[in-house]
This record gives C-alpha cells, structure tokens and sequence, in this order.
C-alpha cells in the first residue's frame, strides 16, 4: 500500500488540476475566431461548394435520376450491387455494409442538409466580416443563397416535404425542426432565388468556373417554379435568361457540350456545372468509371472504367439516327488493340448492352475525369419555357371564365 498511495495521489492531483483548466478552442469554424476576414469567407464559401463535389462525386446526384427514369440500369458486381437494392432496404443495410451509400437516395439527403448548414453559418456570419471589397462580399451572399436553394430544391424534388433550415444549428435544440409543406418550400427557395439574382453578376466568359452567374439563378428560378406548378413564374424567370444580353446561348453542335477540349466555350450554354478536374487533389465524379466498358477496354472512355451502368436499347432507339444526341451513346467501341467490340460482347449480361460516353475523357487521371457535368443548360431553359406557356395555354380557359363571372 505503501508503494500505490504516492501514485494514488498524483493521479488525484493530476484529476484536480486538470478540472480547473480552461482552454480556449482555436479549431471550429463555429466560434467567434473565424469569419473575420476576407479569406475566412471565401473559406467558408468554400465548404457550401464541397458539399456539392461530394454530391456529384458519388455520384448520387447523376445515378438516382437516371434509374428512376428508365434509362440506366446497373450491372451486377459481386458485393456492389447495391444500385437497385437502395429502394428496397429502408435502412440502407446493403449500400452501408458495402460502404456504398454515396450511390444511394441518403447521400443527397446527407450532402443537401450539411451544405445547406454551411450556407446558414456562411450567411449569418458574414455581414460582420470585414471585407474592403464590398462587391465580393456581395456575390459571396448571392452565390450562398444560390446554393441555399439549389440544396433545397434538391432535397423537395427527392423526397416531397422537407425540413427547412434557413438558421444555422448554434445550439441542439435548434437542430430540430418540423417539415414544411411544398408551398411553404417554394416560397423559400424563391426568397433565396430573388436575393442570388439581385446579388450575382451577369454571365461572362471572365466568370470564375464553377460560380454562378445571374441568368444561372434565374434559370434554378425557372426550374423550381416548374416543380412548384408556378407556370407564370417559370415563364417568367425562363425568359430572363432567353433574352439575356451577355452572351448566354445554345451551341451549334450539342456534343461540344460534353467535350472536355471545348468546355470554356460551353459555358455559354452549360450556364452551371460540376467543374470536375482529373489533376491530383482536383474534385471529380466517379460516373465516368461506371458507364465505361468492363476491364477498362477502350482507351477513348477513360483510363479505368468497370462497366457498371447502361443505358437501355428502348432508351437508345428512341433517338433518330440523325440526332445528334444519340452520339453520346454508344453500341460498340475500339479497344486497345484497336479492335471493334461489337454491341453483343460488350456486356455479359446482355447482347444489347448501350455504352454512355458522354463522359468520357481520354487523358483521365485513373477513374478522375475533367467533364464537366452539366447541372443548368439553355436547353433546359427553352424546355421549361416550352411547359410552363404550354400550362399556362391550358388553364387559360378556366381563369377566363372565372373572370367573366
């Protein structure tokens, strides 16, 4: 006992003194050391955008829609089959265990909520950071409130009634809040909308790649008052884009769109996109890796494919000959003997396997690729004009004879 008491002691000591010890944290972005200068900002600006890398990276955000709309379907791989199973398994089991969620309806949901709690610090924050360049201070609100409600266009296009979250989380209790209704949604992201449109710059081919411009807004304005069955809006925000005077357009040829070579050039038309860089420590998708043939075969696909999505032959036929579009699939391909691999041996699970190239990149870095992957094109915007008059045409007789009463 003798020997284990001076220990005793110490450790007694050691428990007290360490009790009476405060310290100061230096390390969270979430105390009053941070957002005080111009670089903390850009800073915090940037971890809005990392969400959106992430999104993409995945890619959840490109393979959910293109299951649930029929025209990829993925192929079986031993332990990663995880493409079809996410809608069955509620707890997400299958993709967890195989550490695949990023493929799966949760990433959006986890990527969408923390961006959108970045942006909320980011806004809360910056009128009090001492900036000397006032008109940077005002495009990083407009491009936080972009992306505020692009998060939660996001979230409501997926998954219906969402949580709201236009404060930051400063305390636990704050992090629980209920679901709002679609009208009380919209009307949020319409609020953010109008303030990233007010704040954000015109289109110019001098805009820092990967940042919005005013006519992106204004057609993320569009698109959700398409969603949110507001015609007349739709209509509204779509024109301001198709009648902008700063250059923005559709390209002659719709394969330059998804050119790597060209995609400084198809900004103009690509109005905003996942900037993907193959260069070491860049953001890149893995999309290009699952729609390239198996065994990485065809150099002009990328450096690493596996052959893990198609596109249906129902899908590919739907196209004429003559469009152009059906060149961003595929039915055959040269492989690295220069051999052509016909469409019935391209994939053993079908004899009517359809390659998608459309993000291909033949000086991949690995599986990194450097298409860019359009989010909001001019292409869109005509098209919703298109729906949006051709509503507004079919309830126009009702709302005449309403008026007329």
């Amino acid at each position: 006992m003798k020997k284990i008491f001076p220990y005793s002691f110490m450790l007694l000591a050691l428990v007290c003194s360490c009790s009476k010890l405060e310290e100061t944290p230096y390390s969270s972005i979430y105390t009053d050391n941070f957002y005080k200068t111009a670089e903390d900002a850009e800073a915090a600006l940037a971890a809005v955008y990392t969400e959106l890398a992430d999104l993409y990276a995945g890619p959840s955000a490109l393979i959910v829609p293109d299951f649930s709309a029929d025209q990829i379907y993925p192929r079986p791989v031993v332990g990663r089959d995880t493409y079809t199973l996410f809608s069955f398994d509620p707890q997400y089991s299958a993709a967890a265990s195989y550490s695949r969620t990023n493929e799966s309806p949760v990433d959006i949901w986890n990527n969408c909520y923390s961006g959108i709690e970045n942006a909320n610090w980011l806004l809360m924050k910056l009128p009090q950071t001492n900036m000397s360049n006032e008109t940077r201070k005002r495009q990083i609100f407009g491009e936080a409130y972009f992306m505020r409600a692009f998060y939660h266009w996001f979230l409501t296009k997926n998954f219906g009634d969402i949580v709201v979250r236009t404060k930051p989380s400063q305390t636990i209790e704050d992090a629980y809040v209920g679901k709002s209704v679609k009208a009380d949604i919209y009307k949020q992201i319409y609020a953010d909308l109008d303030s990233a449109e007010a704040a954000l710059p015109a289109y110019s081919a001098s805009l820092v790649k990967g940042r919005p411009c005013k006519e992106a807004a204004a057609a993320l304005h569009a698109k959700a008052a398409l969603y949110g069955e507001d015609w007349a809006l739709a209509l509204q925000e779509a024109k301001v884009v198709l009648t902008s005077a700063s250059g923005v357009g559709l390209l002659d040829n719709v394969l330059d769109v998804y050119d790597v070579t060209k995609e400084d050039a198809a900004r103009r038309e690509n109005l905003w996109a996942f900037e993907a860089e193959s260069i070491v420590n860049g953001r890149s998708s893995q999309i290009m890796s699952l729609y390239g043939p198996p065994n990485s075969a065809a150099p002009a696909y990328g450096n690493t494919s596996y052959g893990s999505a198609f596109a249906y032959q129902s899908f590919f036929d739907s196209f004429d000959p003559k469009d152009k579009r059906r060149q961003l699939m595929d039915t055959s391909y040269s492989n690295k003997q220069g051999v052509i691999i016909h469409q019935a041996a391209i994939t053993p699970i079908t004899k009517q396997g359809v390659l998608v190239r459309k993000y291909a990149d033949k000086n991949s870095n690995g599986g990194s690729h450097a298409t860019n992957i359009p989010i909001l094109r001019v292409a869109d915007v005509y098209l919703i004009a298109a729906e949006a008059e051709a509503r507004i045409m079919v309830h126009l007789p009702s709302l005449i004879s309403i008026l007329i009463r």
